[in-house]
Protein backbone atom coordinates (compact mmCIF):
# COMPACT_ATOMS: atom_id res chain seq x y z
CA UNK A 1 0.00 0.00 0.00
CA UNK A 2 1.27 3.11 -0.89
CA UNK A 3 1.04 6.70 0.21
CA UNK A 4 -1.20 7.53 -2.30
CA UNK A 5 -3.70 4.80 -2.09
CA UNK A 6 -2.56 4.61 -5.63
CA UNK A 7 -1.99 1.56 -7.30
CA UNK A 8 1.01 2.28 -10.24
CA UNK A 9 3.74 0.98 -8.15
CA UNK A 10 2.27 -2.42 -7.47
CA UNK A 11 1.57 -2.64 -11.23
CA UNK A 12 5.11 -1.38 -12.24
CA UNK A 13 6.81 -4.02 -10.29
CA UNK A 14 4.81 -6.52 -11.13
CA UNK A 15 5.22 -6.13 -14.91
CA UNK A 16 9.09 -5.77 -14.18
CA UNK A 17 8.94 -8.92 -11.72
CA UNK A 18 7.01 -11.18 -15.00
CA UNK A 19 9.36 -10.62 -17.68
CA UNK A 20 12.43 -12.26 -15.60
CA UNK A 21 10.51 -14.93 -14.83
CA UNK A 22 10.12 -15.19 -18.75
CA UNK A 23 13.90 -14.86 -19.44
CA UNK A 24 14.73 -17.39 -16.99
CA UNK A 25 12.43 -19.88 -19.39
CA UNK A 26 13.03 -19.06 -22.56
CA UNK A 27 15.86 -21.30 -23.97
CA UNK A 28 15.12 -24.55 -21.65
CA UNK A 29 10.69 -23.99 -22.00
CA UNK A 30 10.19 -21.29 -25.07
CA UNK A 31 12.44 -21.61 -27.39
CA UNK A 32 12.96 -25.34 -27.41
CA UNK A 33 11.86 -26.76 -30.13
CA UNK A 34 11.02 -30.30 -28.43
CA UNK A 35 7.99 -28.74 -26.66
CA UNK A 36 4.43 -28.04 -28.04
CA UNK A 37 2.83 -25.03 -27.82
CA UNK A 38 0.29 -26.20 -25.73
CA UNK A 39 3.05 -27.32 -23.13
CA UNK A 40 4.72 -23.82 -23.24
CA UNK A 41 1.69 -22.14 -22.69
CA UNK A 42 1.18 -23.92 -19.58
CA UNK A 43 4.45 -23.33 -18.23
CA UNK A 44 3.77 -19.55 -19.04
CA UNK A 45 0.39 -19.65 -17.29
CA UNK A 46 1.63 -21.59 -14.26
CA UNK A 47 4.53 -19.30 -13.93
CA UNK A 48 4.52 -16.19 -15.54
CA UNK A 49 1.30 -15.12 -15.20
CA UNK A 50 1.05 -16.17 -11.51
CA UNK A 51 4.12 -13.68 -11.30
CA UNK A 52 2.35 -10.83 -13.18
CA UNK A 53 -1.25 -11.02 -11.44
CA UNK A 54 0.35 -11.74 -7.94
CA UNK A 55 -2.21 -10.54 -5.39
CA UNK A 56 -4.65 -9.04 -7.97
CA UNK A 57 -7.56 -10.39 -6.03
CA UNK A 58 -8.01 -7.03 -3.84
CA UNK A 59 -6.49 -4.82 -6.61
CA UNK A 60 -9.11 -1.98 -7.53
CA UNK A 61 -7.00 -1.32 -10.78
CA UNK A 62 -8.08 1.04 -13.61
CA UNK A 63 -8.04 1.19 -17.51
CA UNK A 64 -4.25 2.07 -17.68
CA UNK A 65 -3.10 -1.23 -15.78
CA UNK A 66 -5.51 -3.59 -17.69
CA UNK A 67 -3.61 -1.66 -20.80
CA UNK A 68 -0.25 -2.52 -19.81
CA UNK A 69 -1.08 -6.11 -18.20
CA UNK A 70 -2.54 -6.75 -21.71
CA UNK A 71 0.62 -5.10 -23.59
CA UNK A 72 2.87 -7.78 -21.58
CA UNK A 73 0.67 -10.61 -22.51
CA UNK A 74 0.50 -9.94 -25.70
CA UNK A 75 4.59 -9.84 -26.48
CA UNK A 76 5.09 -13.05 -23.73
CA UNK A 77 2.51 -15.01 -26.37
CA UNK A 78 4.21 -13.88 -29.89
CA UNK A 79 7.40 -14.33 -28.22
CA UNK A 80 6.08 -18.48 -27.31
CA UNK A 81 4.66 -18.63 -30.99
CA UNK A 82 7.49 -17.09 -33.25
CA UNK A 83 4.91 -14.28 -34.52
CA UNK A 84 6.74 -10.88 -34.90
CA UNK A 85 5.11 -7.48 -35.23
CA UNK A 86 5.34 -7.24 -38.93
CA UNK A 87 3.47 -10.31 -39.58
CA UNK A 88 -0.03 -8.51 -38.20
CA UNK A 89 -1.69 -11.05 -36.46
CA UNK A 90 -5.12 -10.00 -34.64
CA UNK A 91 -5.03 -10.58 -30.95
CA UNK A 92 -7.63 -12.84 -31.48
CA UNK A 93 -6.23 -15.12 -33.37
CA UNK A 94 -3.10 -14.86 -31.28
CA UNK A 95 -5.10 -15.74 -28.24
CA UNK A 96 -7.02 -18.37 -29.97
CA UNK A 97 -3.63 -19.98 -31.54
CA UNK A 98 -2.06 -20.22 -28.06
CA UNK A 99 -5.29 -21.23 -25.74
CA UNK A 100 -5.19 -18.31 -23.74
CA UNK A 101 -7.74 -15.54 -22.82
CA UNK A 102 -6.38 -12.13 -22.44
CA UNK A 103 -4.63 -10.85 -19.29
CA UNK A 104 -8.04 -8.77 -18.35
CA UNK A 105 -10.16 -12.01 -18.32
CA UNK A 106 -7.61 -13.53 -16.50
CA UNK A 107 -7.46 -11.03 -13.74
CA UNK A 108 -11.53 -11.08 -13.44
CA UNK A 109 -10.76 -14.99 -13.01
CA UNK A 110 -8.87 -14.78 -9.72
CA UNK A 111 -11.02 -11.77 -8.60
CA UNK A 112 -14.29 -13.28 -8.80
CA UNK A 113 -12.54 -16.75 -7.70
CA UNK A 114 -11.36 -14.94 -3.99
CA UNK A 115 -14.81 -13.27 -3.95
CA UNK A 116 -16.78 -16.49 -4.28
CA UNK A 117 -14.16 -17.95 -1.17
CA UNK A 118 -14.95 -14.62 0.95
CA UNK A 119 -18.62 -15.42 0.28
CA UNK A 120 -18.88 -18.88 1.58
CA UNK A 121 -16.57 -17.35 4.76
CA UNK A 122 -18.67 -17.35 7.87
CA UNK A 123 -20.03 -13.74 9.01
CA UNK A 124 -17.32 -13.59 12.01
CA UNK A 125 -14.05 -14.03 9.38
CA UNK A 126 -12.93 -10.36 8.85
CA UNK A 127 -12.15 -10.40 5.04
CA UNK A 128 -16.30 -11.27 4.60
CA UNK A 129 -16.36 -7.79 7.39
CA UNK A 130 -14.23 -5.72 5.47
CA UNK A 131 -16.13 -6.76 2.31
CA UNK A 132 -19.68 -6.31 3.50
CA UNK A 133 -18.77 -3.64 5.97
CA UNK A 134 -19.66 0.22 6.28
CA UNK A 135 -18.34 2.83 8.53
CA UNK A 136 -20.84 4.85 10.08
CA UNK A 137 -19.27 7.97 9.51
CA UNK A 138 -17.83 8.66 6.28
CA UNK A 139 -15.49 11.38 5.60
CA UNK A 140 -13.09 11.33 2.61
CA UNK A 141 -9.86 13.29 3.00
CA UNK A 142 -8.31 15.03 -0.07
CA UNK A 143 -5.99 12.15 -1.22
CA UNK A 144 -8.42 9.52 -0.78
CA UNK A 145 -8.93 6.79 -3.38
CA UNK A 146 -11.15 7.38 -6.24
CA UNK A 147 -12.67 4.20 -6.36
CA UNK A 148 -13.70 1.71 -3.83
CA UNK A 149 -12.90 -2.05 -3.63
CA UNK A 150 -16.95 -2.69 -3.57
CA UNK A 151 -17.45 -0.68 -6.50
CA UNK A 152 -15.05 -2.06 -8.27
CA UNK A 153 -16.35 -5.84 -7.71
CA UNK A 154 -19.93 -4.35 -8.43
CA UNK A 155 -18.91 -3.71 -12.05
CA UNK A 156 -16.72 -6.59 -12.29
CA UNK A 157 -19.83 -8.56 -11.63
CA UNK A 158 -21.95 -5.99 -14.09
CA UNK A 159 -19.56 -7.20 -16.64
CA UNK A 160 -20.48 -11.11 -15.91
CA UNK A 161 -23.70 -10.44 -16.56
CA UNK A 162 -24.01 -12.50 -12.43
CA UNK A 163 -27.84 -11.67 -11.86
CA UNK A 164 -29.50 -10.63 -8.58
CA UNK A 165 -30.40 -13.10 -6.02
CA UNK A 166 -33.60 -12.30 -3.49
CA UNK A 167 -31.70 -14.47 -0.90
CA UNK A 168 -28.93 -14.83 0.26
CA UNK A 169 -28.00 -18.13 -0.70
CA UNK A 170 -25.80 -20.88 -2.28
CA UNK A 171 -27.15 -19.89 -5.91
CA UNK A 172 -24.83 -16.64 -5.37
CA UNK A 173 -22.04 -18.59 -4.76
CA UNK A 174 -22.74 -20.21 -8.10
CA UNK A 175 -22.78 -17.38 -9.95
CA UNK A 176 -19.99 -15.86 -8.85
CA UNK A 177 -17.99 -19.20 -9.32
CA UNK A 178 -19.36 -19.57 -13.05
CA UNK A 179 -18.25 -16.14 -13.89
CA UNK A 180 -14.84 -17.33 -12.64
CA UNK A 181 -14.77 -19.89 -15.14
CA UNK A 182 -16.17 -18.21 -18.13
CA UNK A 183 -15.41 -14.29 -17.70
CA UNK A 184 -17.50 -13.21 -20.98
CA UNK A 185 -16.11 -9.93 -23.10
CA UNK A 186 -15.53 -6.52 -21.40
CA UNK A 187 -17.89 -5.27 -24.02
CA UNK A 188 -20.60 -7.62 -23.26
CA UNK A 189 -23.74 -5.88 -21.58
CA UNK A 190 -24.24 -7.11 -18.17
CA UNK A 191 -27.33 -6.32 -15.57
CA UNK A 192 -27.53 -5.26 -11.81
CA UNK A 193 -25.31 -8.08 -9.88
CA UNK A 194 -24.81 -8.62 -6.07
CA UNK A 195 -26.89 -10.79 -4.43
CA UNK A 196 -26.42 -9.42 -0.95
CA UNK A 197 -27.60 -5.89 -0.05
CA UNK A 198 -24.01 -4.32 0.46
CA UNK A 199 -23.46 -5.61 -3.40
CA UNK A 200 -26.94 -4.86 -4.31
CA UNK A 201 -27.15 -1.01 -2.81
Amino acid sequence: MSVSCSLDSEVEHRIKAAPSAFDRLTKRVFLNHNLAIPTKVAVYRAVCVSVMLYGCETWTFFRRHIKAFEALHIRSLQSILGIRWWQKIPHTELFEKAGITPAEHLLFQKQLRWLGHVIRMPDNRLPRRLLYGELTVVQHSVDHPKKRFIDHIKANLFKCNIKPSVSQSQRQVHDVLSAAKSVPSISDPGVTCGPMSRLAT
